[in-house]
């Protein structure tokens, strides 16, 4: 039986400063708009000092790479598995 589930995948990614949550969920809702952070299931998962990692739907990695770029994040690594990243932390 084929499941509903979406396959999930996690972007370690470095800013120039220390990200807040708020902060960041709107520059990604100018960089996406609203009915494409939703269909994007963009997350914030964790934030350490200026890195975090977001949790994104596997058909919006390509997408949610160029909105980090051009909110002058840099895409660190890309995984499938949480805790792959935790370590770059």
């Amino acid at each position: 039986m084929p499941t509903l589930k979406e396959r999930k995948r996690y972007l370690l990614f470095k800013g120039n400063k220390m990200i807040s949550r708020e902060e960041f969920l709107i520059k990604m809702k100018e960089s996406f708009g609203d009915f494409g952070l939703a269909k994007s299931g963009l997350n914030l998962v964790l934030t350490k000092s200026n890195k975090g990692i977001v949790q994104v739907t596997h058909t919006y990695t390509d997408e949610t790479q160029i909105a980090l770029s051009l909110n002058d994040y840099d895409v660190l690594k890309i995984s499938g598995i949480l805790n792959k990243l935790k370590g770059g932390l």
